[in-house]
């Protein structure tokens, strides 16, 4: 609580701001780590982890502050490793893999009757991977080898959250596919990730880990602990 008030407030002081397409693209990070959530859940989580994203952040930018780093080097590092300040297009998926179209259409029948996507998948697909777990498979990007081409593509076409598809032909047999959560790319300019690069090559730099309680003397902690009482 003491690290997080302090930086929070030299990142004030400072005007220090994070750009919000960083927070968005660490968001997104986060969130293909985790399983299936409502909307809630991921609405408190994210609340949570814009705090953590921002703190960190403030936490890096003022402990790198007085370490030189040109512009030169800042643009050809970026131009270099630009791929790894964006975020590429995900779904989360489940699904059904059935050997006919005659079961895949009952299958899809129940679906529309009512019936919950993880039942008919337990009883219906035959991806014994998956078929336990209600078809889980996770989260996906277009260019991913692990699933059939059809399932994305299909998907960008669904409405948010909670929908199944009809029954789509893949080299597998037939499928039915269902849509958990869409995550749009964020794609990240040099202008908005300037300063984020800037600190990664300052970091690289430096002989020491970040600890914010090197910030402590720039404030008096002692008025912060007061606070927080």
């Amino acid at each position: 609580m003491v690290n997080q008030e302090v930086v929070f407030q030299l990142a004030e002081q400072e005007e220090l701001e994070i750009d919000s397409k960083i927070v968005e693209r660490e968001i997104a990070r986060l969130l293909i780590m985790q399983g299936v959530l409502t909307e809630e859940e991921r609405k408190s989580l994210q609340e949570k982890w814009t705090e953590q994203i921002k703190y960190r952040y403030y936490m890096k930018a003022l402990l790198t502050r007085d370490v030189e780093v040109s512009d030169s080097e800042v643009k050809q590092y970026f131009q270099t490793y630009e791929n790894q300040y964006q975020f590429e297009e995900v779904v989360q998926l489940s699904h059904i893999v059935v050997s006919s179209e005659a079961e895949a259409d009952e299958a899809y029948q129940k679906l529309e009757s009512g019936a919950s996507f993880t039942d008919v998948a337990q009883e219906y697909s035959m991806d014994e991977e998956t078929a336990s777990e209600g078809g889980y498979l996770g989260y996906y990007t277009e260019t991913n080898s692990f699933i059939p081409p059809e399932y994305f593509h299909e998907t960008l076409a669904m409405d948010e959250g909670g929908t199944f598809s009809q029954p789509i032909r893949t080299d597998q047999g037939f499928s039915i596919v269902f849509l958990h959560h869409h995550i749009p790319a964020v794609n990240v300019s040099y202008e908005e990730a300037y300063q984020e690069v800037k600190q990664d090559l300052a970091l690289d730099q430096m002989d020491q880990n970040l600890d914010p309680e090197l910030l402590w003397e720039e404030l008096e902690v002692t008025t912060v602990l007061d606070k927080n009482d």
